[in-house]
């Protein structure tokens, strides 16, 4: 039970943040779009890459761990490279917004 009430405090902190940044900037600086057509392709193209990416470089590493043998998987070290990832894929989304 208190696993999804911090769930639920969590994603209600996360949406009401993103509404008050989006209102200020929409206070501050009026209708102009925070990103133009440009970056919204470069954003496609870096997540098509990070998908192909993520999906054949977790299954090779899924792969190689089978081959020398590792029969189970610790739930902790699955949330780190979980973790990882998504580290990894915010800094590059943040480095292709600002290309």
């Amino acid at each position: 039970m208190e696993i999804i009430t911090y769930s639920l405090i969590g994603t209600i902190g996360g949406f009401g943040i993103v509404f008050l940044q989006s209102y200020y900037r929409k206070k501050k600086h009026g209708n102009v779009p925070t990103v133009d057509e440009r970056s919204l392709l470069l954003f496609k193209r870096y997540f098509l890459l990070v998908l192909y990416i993520v999906l054949f470089g977790s299954s090779a590493l899924l792969l190689i761990l089978f081959a020398i043998g590792v029969k189970t998987i610790e739930i902790e070290i699955l949330i780190v490279y979980m973790m990882f990832l998504f580290i990894f894929i915010e800094l590059g989304a943040f480095i292709t917004k600002r290309l």
